[in-house]
Formats: structure tokens, C-alpha cells, sequence
């Protein structure tokens, strides 16, 4: 899994605006972290120059000169394996955009649910974590990072810290997804109990259990909400059954 490179051309820089963010916005976590939008603004005049494409999605914005704007869709789909969507006026381009093989057909106004759905499916596999992985979004690309490898998550300020088993941090970028959203990639992994608003443990890294604290095997102390003691204790309970 790695980051899925978009570019947004059109001559409409509300649209270049808006619909990047509500594309992103439209996309569950951990894929809204994996998709990175470049907006590139052409002129009619310039249509053809420049074509530096991205590796997987171009979305060409032809409502203001559809003619070009398929002769551009056909060029880019000749010259790059790139999967492609257009904007288009209406329904009277449809045949023309699949005779180029686009993966979508968009019309005025162009609905960014419909194209994230897509998104999801075509990259199914780039878009997910495999099951046991966690994905960090961080300021050199998005990392997978095993399961069993995280003594404990924290998170401050908009940035998730990842305590891993070999006493190093790994610290994200700021984040648009909640901590919420981060913690629901782990929900199913019974290993994995959030103690707290602001931290994450994994049961096997416990050392020791206190009244209002973890002390986990790499000697931090965790702190544990005083609403979440007892259902923590009924987890580390069941688990330690189960296992």
C-alpha cells in the first residue's frame, strides 16, 4: 500500500478548491491520508503543454471547451497508464469519455461521493491496511507499521506518536482524521485497548497494572481514564482468557 498520487486539471480554480477538499473529505480513513491531490490550473490557450501526469487518477475538467477537452483526455490516455476521469458539461460526452476508457464520467456539478466510491474500489488494495498494519501518515509518505510492533499509541495536537517495541517514536503528520478514526483500523485486533481519550496499549506490552496506571515493558507510564477501569480491566481480562 502507498500514496495515491491524484491531479486535478481544470481552468476553474473553485472547482480546483473545492472539490479536492471534498474528494479527500469523502474518502474514510486511513485513505483520506493515502490520496494526495496536486491542482494544476491551465489556460485554453495551453491546453496541450506540460503533461506531467501522476501514477494513478487524472481528472480533466473540459466543461469550458469540451472538443479540447477530449482531445486532451485521448492524448493523456495514449501517452500514460494513468486511470483518468472527466467533468463534463452533461451526458452528451458520455460515449466519447468510455471510448477513451475513463474510469468515471462526472457531470455538472460533479459529485465527489460517486468518484470516492470508485476511488475505493479501482484501489482497493492501496487504500486499505492489510490486516495486522497500521498506517501512519507522516511527513515522508504514508508508513505501514506491523501490529505487534506498537507498544502504545498517543495522541497530541493533531499528531499521532507511535511508541514502538525497539524504544524509538514514530510521530506523524498533522492529521485530519481523529484519534477515533486511527483507533478503528485497530478495533478488531483484541491485542489493542484504548485506556484513555489520548492513549492506545497493546495488552502484550503491559508490564504492569496499577489503579490509574499502565506501566508498559519499555517502562513509560500510560495513564488510564478514570471512567475506562473497569471496562480496561474486563478487557485485559477477556483477552488473557481468549489467549
Amino acid at each position: 500500500m502507498g500514496v495515491l498520487h491524484i491531479a486535478l486539471y481544470s481552468n476553474d480554480s473553485t472547482f480546483l478548491n473545492d472539490f479536492s477538499r471534498e474528494l479527500l473529505a469523502k474518502l474514510p480513513h486511513p485513505a483520506g491520508q493515502l490520496a494526495q491531490v496536486r491542482k494544476v490550473a491551465i489556460l485554453q490557450t495551453s491546453f496541450f503543454d506540460g503533461q506531467e501526469l501522476p501514477d494513478d487518477l487524472c481528472v480533466v475538467d473540459i466543461r469550458d471547451d469540451p472538443e479540447r477537452g477530449m482531445e486532451f483526455v485521448r492524448s493523456l490516455r495514449r501517452g500514460v497508464g494513468t486511470e483518468l476521469a472527466v467533468v463534463a458539461p452533461g451526458p452528451e460526452y458520455a460515449m466519447a469519455a468510455y471510448d477513451a476508457e475513463v474510469l468515471a464520467y462526472l457531470t455538472d456539478p460533479p459529485d465527489a461521493d460517486r468518484l470516492a466510491r470508485m476511488l475505493l474500489r479501482r484501489f482497493a488494495q492501496r487504500l486499505q491496511p492489510a490486516p495486522g498494519q497500521i498506517s501512519l501518515p507522516t511527513g515522508k509518505g504514508v508508513q505501514l507499521v506491523p501490529a505487534e510492533r506498537i507498544v502504545y499509541l498517543e495522541y497530541s495536537e493533531h499528531r499521532m506518536i507511535l511508541h514502538n517495541d525497539r524504544g524509538g517514536r514514530q510521530i506523524t503528520a498533522t492529521m485530519r482524521a481523529s484519534f477515533g478514526d486511527v483507533a478503528a483500523q485497530l478495533a478488531a485486533d483484541p491485542r489493542f485497548v484504548r485506556v484513555h481519550a489520548a492513549y492506545i496499549v497493546n495488552v502484550q506490552h503491559v508490564a504492569r497494572f496499577e489503579r490509574s496506571f499502565l506501566v508498559m515493558d519499555n517502562a513509560d507510564r500510560v495513564p488510564i481514564a478514570h471512567g475506562r477501569r473497569r471496562a480496561v480491566r474486563e478487557q485485559f481480562g477477556r483477552f488473557f482468557r481468549q489467549t
